[in-house]
């Protein structure tokens, strides 16, 4: 397992001490935890405003995250985007944003098919986990439609997150670290960093404006927080986003 990207690359910045953020992470990375702790929280009436996924996407005809579980064969709870939409637009969790391979990942038929009666077909006919997602009801999800490399989702996510802390809409935040990834095309790749074009891995779907922050907070800092370890891959997280789509956040403090 590798450390999770955004907390990533021994940066002054971080969220540790960070009262504007309510930061928690995911232990045991599963779907049924990931469930309980959203709906405990929607419950007490402080629902989470943006879970992170960092871990495992796969492309099997559609997409799937893939979460511990211990009962099932090698530990592994494959889980599509219709399942996790629903539990999120439950819960009010206003974004997503995921650090998994193939996450807006989607392929047309090689046939021609007839056409969808509605548009809800026409997504679950494409397949993408992001997009199925946003069909569930989430006003925002950031996603990776190839697989990608750990250094570009870390400095991609510390980008958005930064951007997103000082007032950027999600999209507006998204945009920024595409260009970002563009302006710096090096990866450490085996001995010698390479130049790699892989600003469009990154995607954004959103409803609605998405803004977690009214401008820039004070004292706000991004990145080295915490580490993820060889626990797993969910963390309900880093926290800013507003509650049901269009509502910002002024005087509020955002979970994660």
């Amino acid at each position: 397992m590798y450390r999770s990207a955004p907390w990533r690359g021994g940066s002054s910045k971080g969220y540790a001490g960070n009262d504007a953020v309510s930061l928690k992470v995911l232990r045991p990375p599963t779907f049924e935890q990931l469930s309980k702790v959203l709906r405990d929280a929607k419950a007490a009436g402080e629902p989470f405003h943006l879970v992170h996924f960092d871990g495992h996407g796969v492309w099997s005809g559609r997409g799937y995250l893939l979460f511990e579980n211990p009962a099932l064969e090698e530990n592994r709870e494959p889980v599509d985007g219709a399942w996790l939409g629903s539990l999120l637009a439950e819960t009010g969790v206003g974004a997503l944003v995921l650090n998994a391979c193939q996450s807006a990942y989607a392929t047309p038929p090689r046939e021609p098919a007839a056409a969808p009666s509605n548009v809800r077909q026409e997504t679950r006919a494409f397949g993408s986990l992001a997009q199925e997602v946003m069909d569930a009801g989430a006003p925002g999800v950031v996603a990776m439609r190839y697989s990608v490399f750990v250094e570009t989702a870390a400095r991609f996510m510390a980008e958005v997150y930064e951007r997103m802390m000082g007032g950027d809409e999600l999209g507006e935040a998204v945009s920024f670290g595409r260009k970002q990834l563009e302006a710096q095309p090096l990866r450490g790749i085996g001995f010698d960093p390479r130049p790699l074009r892989d600003w469009c891995v990154p995607v954004v779907f959103e409803a609605a404006p998405v803004r977690l922050f009214s401008g820039r907070q004070a004292g706000l800092r991004l990145g080295a927080a915490g580490q993820r370890r060889g626990d797993g891959g969910i963390a309900a997280a880093a926290g800013r986003r507003i509650l049901r789509a269009r509502r910002n956040l002024a005087g509020a403090r955002p979970r994660v």
